[in-house]
């Protein structure tokens, strides 16, 4: 497929097939995520092949216990890594700000890497005919962090499981190009656009079922309650969360040792 329909046509797919995919074209999903942008050219990520039977269920528990977590053939662990630049240097006899609890960018920078690096295997995945998902609860997760052993100086951005789709959605909808694109200086939507956009975001997912098909809500749950839901007040999970990037040194002024 051509690269811009590759991206145009891009779907996440939560239904596999159980067949296998061959290893080198894991592989090759792989080195496509490695040939996308690196701040610095830095390489501030590290991915976790989770071959392991016993441990892909402890995932599929930590995670939520999404059943296409375990359907997917191929499940990777997408994560943030600066763990690996300290030990380069470390390595030649430097020390490294990241040590003294500075170097704050460069952990933002791993982030968007991975991120970075992630998308460009899904885009790989998809034009090898496989399909994939991300599943966002493996961000930062503690159970995550301990099945894996993953240490401090690495953080846990996402899974990403890829399989043979066994299922054909439509293309899903996205906010309204005037919603997104603003020219010269930031544009503060009216209250008229907003709704707008909150309509038609609403309008098209009802139109294929999503949150019927894919979280068994009723008919009346529409995107907006899917974003208030999001954007619920959970003090008890905010400093979990804190504390599992200051664990692994994701924090601010935190050290990575």
């Amino acid at each position: 497929m051509e690269v811009l329909d590759v991206i145009m046509k891009r779907r996440t797919i939560r239904k596999f097939k159980s067949k296998t995919i061959p290893e080198e074209a894991v592989i090759q999903i792989i080195k496509a995520g490695q040939r996308a942008p690196s701040a610095c050219s830095l390489q501030t990520y590290s991915i976790i092949w989770v071959k392991d039977e016993e441990k892909r269920r402890a995932l599929w528990e930590a995670c939520g216990k999404q059943p296409f977590i375990l359907e997917a053939p191929v499940t990777l662990t997408i994560c943030a890594d600066v763990k690996k630049l300290i030990d380069i240097m470390n390595a030649r006899g430097y020390q490294t700000s990241l040590e003294m609890g500075l170097g704050y960018a460069v952990k933002m920078f791993a982030i968007i890497d991975a991120a970075l690096a992630a998308e460009n295997m899904v885009l790989a995945a998809e034009a090898l005919g496989l399909g994939s998902v991300f599943i966002g609860s493996a961000l930062a997760n503690p159970k995550v962090i301990e099945i894996l052993n993953i240490p401090k100086g690495v953080l846990p951005i996402s899974l990403l499981c890829i399989g043979y789709p066994d299922e054909n959605p439509p293309i899903r909808p996205r906010l309204p190009l005037e919603t997104v694109l603003f020219i010269d200086s930031y544009k503060q939507l009216s209250k008229t656009e907003l709704e707008k956009s909150v309509n038609y975001m609403n309008e098209k997912l009802a139109e294929e079922g999503y949150y019927t098909k894919y979280s068994k809500r009723s008919t009346d749950f529409k995107w907006i309650d899917n974003v208030k839901r999001k954007l619920i007040s959970d003090e008890k999970r905010e400093k979990v969360f804190v504390k599992t990037l200051k664990d692994q040194g994701f924090h601010p002024f935190e050290p990575v040792k």
